[in-house]
């Protein structure tokens, strides 16, 4: 053979195919070229090749609504003593000469599943070639294949492997898949919408899952979170997706559990487990509350959960299932005169986890001693304002009029009936007892019985008092 050689100025000699047309023994192929002194020579060791399936290896699984699998069949050199397939890259190439040659891929039960094309044909210069294997039914079959004698008139004198002759094929009905779940005492819970799908795509027209509670009285299914379930629930999922639509798992009881059937056409059965846990109500917010006598009420957010059995923990919040009553969460404050609960009970309905109500706080007397004189730290005597009005500068203006001591009955009057109007105009008490000047931050006014000293910021506003 004459190869052109490098060009001018290049080092690199042009690339070039060695075929073989034996399957033994070892031909040496010298190299030479005018101009170099020495001739350069190497070995070209001959084996017998033949074809194997490269993909994919030892089995397949899939379904009867799956997708065709690819079956890939490639050519290989031939380990001379086992006949086993050696891997290297590149593949190997049939050769310049044999311009194609046929190999038969076949499925030993057609009825679980056929290959769509067979022989499938190589041609000069091809590594591979593909073809498909089409599952019918559930069961397992075994595609294997069969080099031919001759193609075209001529004997193509390739060897057959060892192994990587034959795959097999797992058939299986598709599944549907549906995780366990848990669920509080008159609770629901929408399970996630990657814990319950179908293996593999619906077919055309769709596919109807049919869920089916083994016990109604503690377990109910329903498509909606505001209605009341039942026993049975038809969910239609769409042709091309794996989806099943979302449902609520609407429990009745607080142990326990219950399983959930699940059928399809052309599917295999499946099913669920759902776990019964006790059911409350927590506060979900805030953890705390940090506020001023001058501050808007402060949100209190209440929520339905599941709970621990034993300890009673919060575990996850759940909505009321639907079709529930009603239910009344009453609200409590353990110190009304630092604060009180504008709304209670509240009133949590079905399909919904939290309800919101509000807190107000005490006036800035909060922590004064008795004003009857008994010097009690623990009489807490105070007003309680009933009412509150501002100016177009969110500054206090006025406040209602005082109430009468709960524990010595004396009227307190001064800085709960103080008004305060602008910022430079003097205020007075409304027992008629005139505030010192506005420069001065500590103004003095009248208490009723006793005097006390206020605290005001420029503005006027009330800060602190306490009794002189």
């Amino acid at each position: 053979m004459t190869s052109t050689g490098p060009r001018s100025g290049s080092r690199q000699i042009p690339s070039f195919y060695v075929q073989g047309l034996a399957d033994d023994g070892i031909v040496e192929v010298s190299a030479s070229a005018p101009g170099y002194y020495c001739e350069s020579s190497f070995n070209v060791t001959l084996g017998p090749s033949g074809f194997y399936i490269d993909s994919p290896w030892s089995e397949f699984h899939t379904t009867p609504l799956s997708q065709d699998t690819e079956i890939v069949i490639a050519l290989a050199r031939l380990n001379p003593s086992t006949l086993e397939v050696i891997y290297e890259w590149p593949q190997p190439q049939l050769r310049g000469g044999l311009s194609s040659c046929s190999v038969m891929v076949q499925s030993n039960d057609p009825a679980v599943g056929n290959v769509t094309a067979s022989p499938v044909v190589v041609y000069s210069g091809d590594s591979e070639v593909s073809t498909w294997f089409e599952p019918a039914s559930a069961g397992i079959a075994t595609v294997g294949i069969q080099q031919l004698p001759k193609f075209g008139g001529r004997s193509t004198e390739f060897s057959t492997p060892a192994d990587m002759q034959e795959v097999t094929a797992y058939v299986d009905n598709p599944t549907i898949n549906i995780s366990d779940d848990a669920v509080g005492k008159n609770l629901q819970t929408l399970p996630s919408s990657y814990n319950h799908r179908l293996s593999v795509e619906a077919p055309a027209g769709g596919v109807d899952v049919t869920l089916t509670s083994q016990d109604p009285a503690r377990v109910r299914l329903s498509p909606d979170g505001e209605a009341i379930g039942s026993a049975d629930l038809v969910l239609h999922v769409p042709a091309g997706s794996r989806q099943i639509p979302p449902f609520y798992v609407q429990g009745l009881d607080d142990s326990g559990m219950v399983t959930v059937d699940a059928v399809a056409s052309g599917f295999e059965a499946g099913e669920f487990g759902v776990v019964f846990y006790p059911a409350g109500f927590c506060i979900a917010t805030p953890n705390s509350i940090h506020t001023t006598a001058f501050s808007d009420p402060s949100s209190i957010g209440i929520r339905s959960t599941r709970l621990a059995h034993g300890t009673m923990d919060t575990l996850e919040y759940q909505s009321v299932r639907g079709g529930a009553s009603p239910v009344d969460v009453a609200i409590t404050c353990s110190d009304t005169l630092v604060g009180t609960i504008t709304t209670s009970p509240v009133v949590v309905h079905f399909g919904h986890t939290c309800r919101v109500c509000g807190t107000v706080d005490a006036p800035i007397d909060r922590r004064d001693r008795c004003q009857s004189g008994c010097g009690s730290q623990s009489c807490r005597c105070r007003c309680r304002c009933r009412s509150w009005s501002s100016d177009s500068h969110n500054r206090v203006l006025e406040r209602a009029s005082a109430v009468a001591c709960r524990c010595c009955r004396d009227e307190l009057c001064g800085g709960h009936g103080l008004s305060l109007v602008g910022r430079r105009n003097r205020g007075w008490c409304k027992c008629g007892v005139p505030r010192c000047h506005r420069d001065e931050r500590r103004d003095r006014v009248c208490a009723g019985p006793r005097a006390v000293v206020c605290d005001s910021d420029r503005h006027g506003q009330l800060l602190s008092r306490q009794q002189m």
